[in-house]
């Protein structure tokens, strides 16, 4: 405290922090260089002093900075970050620290795989709790991805993406919209095949870094929404795709499964389908569900064919509908009479 001295100059406020302490704590402590650039000291005086107040006293700094001032601080620096504050708000201290221990991660392993790229990223999402953050900034997870996955990827891309996350910060399309305005992102061909790769992940949670996944369309269908398609395993680890329909003779198929097993229920326009195939495209089972309101939904059958029964993959299926409704935003899945022996396994799983 003896060493304290006072200013009236940001300026003098910040190099000195930078120099005397970041700098040198760097220097001490190898492991935490690139840990603190100019966007995290510049957050800083924000959370500090207020956003409005810190914005103005920061126009002050670049008025006032010297042209040749070191450590590596400049007028274009603090301009790009009123712009973007002022644009897209400011960014809560975890995800900045979130963001720069990724630059840190990727400067480490810049040859680093997709899945490895995923795999951090997961981790730092989970591990700084980002998505506590959702309710008041719902553009959270996609500036997140912005800001690391798709950070190099191609100019015209991140601009979407980029208007995306504004308008979604700004409550001018919903969560919902998000979902299908990057589905149509993916579709497109606007996004190379990494870009799809952590594309597929934003739009679906649930899927993990080492998992397959891709986004299928109906055969013949060039508009609408994508949906999932991932591998899971049966109790013997015999691997099996989950998917939608994408022919008409796969729910026609489905439909016969139904019929097998006693259970008649008229197909309606608003169903939708999650269906089950073995490693050759052979339709092992499916289950089908309706919206009810923008946050329920209900299933209404599961059926799984015959040859395929005792291998908990009914469980699995209607585990990955949970998911799928997860990622549209349902938050309650209603159910009419089921085997009770399946039911109370369901539950118990989740």
């Amino acid at each position: 405290m003896a060493s304290l001295t006072e200013t009236n100059s940001l300026f003098a406020l910040v190099h000195s922090y930078t120099e005397n302490f970041i700098r040198n704590t760097e220097k001490e402590f190898e492991g935490l260089s690139m840990m603190a650039d100019w966007e995290v000291i510049l957050t800083v005086v924000l959370e500090v002093f207020g956003v409005e107040r810190g914005l103005e006293m920061l126009r002050t700094l670049k008025n006032d900075l010297p042209s040749e001032a070191d450590g590596g601080l400049s007028r274009p620096i603090i301009s790009d970050f009123i712009d973007e504050v002022e644009t897209s708000g400011i960014l809560p201290k975890k995800f900045v620290f979130a963001t720069m221990r990724y630059e840190r991660w990727i400067h480490l392993n810049p040859d680093a795989s997709a899945e490895a790229k995923s795999e951090i990223i997961l981790e730092l999402y989970r591990d700084y709790r980002l998505a506590d953050l959702l309710q008041e900034d719902p553009s959270i997870r996609l500036r997140f991805f912005l800001m690391t996955c798709f950070k190099d990827s191609h100019e015209n891309l991140k601009i979407q993406l980029e208007r995306l996350a504004q308008e979604t910060r700004k409550h001018h399309i919903s969560e919902s919209d998000l979902t299908e305005s990057l589905q149509k992102i993916h579709k497109t061909g606007t996004a190379k095949k990494e870009d799809q790769f952590f594309l597929t992940r934003l739009v679906f949670e649930h899927v993990g870094s080492g998992d397959f996944a891709e986004l299928v369309s109906q055969e013949g269908k060039t508009s609408g929404r994508l949906d999932l398609k991932v591998l899971i395993n049966d109790n013997e680890g015999v691997q099996y795709a989950v998917r939608p329909p994408v022919r008409p003779k796969e729910i026609a198929r489905f439909n016969s499964y139904l019929k097998g097993a006693d259970i008649f229920v008229p197909f309606k326009q608003d169903h939708e389908f999650v269906l089950l195939f073995t490693m050759d495209d052979t339709l092992a089972g499916g289950v089908f569900w309706r919206p009810v309101t923008k946050e329920i939904a209900h299933l209404e059958k599961v059926v799984i064919a015959e040859e395929f029964r005792g291998k908990g993959l009914s469980i699995r299926l209607i585990d990955e509908l949970v998911f799928r409704l997860h990622s549209r935003f349902f938050s309650h899945l209603t159910v009419g009479f089921m085997h009770s022996d399946l039911f109370s396994d369901f539950i118990g799983s989740q």
